[in-house]
């Protein structure tokens, strides 16, 4: 499947052959991306997995306008992704975790409903495309 959204912004459902129109407004900035960066994106959205199609996902998001040099993520099979804790206190928030090591940057948005178990199947299964398709620059710390 073709997909052309720079920086990519995609409803994973889209993964799933439904039409562009089913993208929901972009709920994550996103930053512009290199050749090799949109390739990367491009490579990473084709190899969604289906556990994912509920998820919006935008590749080549910023960095966390929180994320600090002394802020906590959590590993989940390789990959680090950072949560806001704000968004994190607020058990009726969506929470948006970026992961901060990879680039371009992934960030996954999660409605209060989807948070926990659906959540972390998510990211587990986001583990095997991010690794395949993204460049690793840090661990989490």
């Amino acid at each position: 499947m073709s997909l052309s959204l720079p920086p990519l912004l995609l409803v994973a459902a889209l993964a799933a052959g439904c039409s562009e129109d089913a993208a929901e407004p972009d709920p994550v900035a996103r930053v512009s991306l290199s050749a090799e960066e949109q390739t990367a994106c491009e490579a990473f959205l084709a190899d969604l997995p289906e556990a994912a199609a509920d998820a919006t996902l935008t590749c080549g998001a910023p960095e966390p306008a929180t994320l600090l040099d002394t802020s906590e993520c959590d590993e989940v099979l390789g990959v680090g992704w950072f949560i806001d804790p704000d968004e994190l206190s607020d058990p009726a928030s969506s929470v948006t975790a970026t992961a901060i090591g990879v680039r371009p940057r992934i960030a996954v948005v999660f409605s209060a409903e989807q948070r926990g178990q659906f959540s972390l199947e998510v990211l587990s299964a986001l583990a095997e495309p991010v690794t395949e398709h993204l460049e690793r620059v840090s661990r989490c710390q």
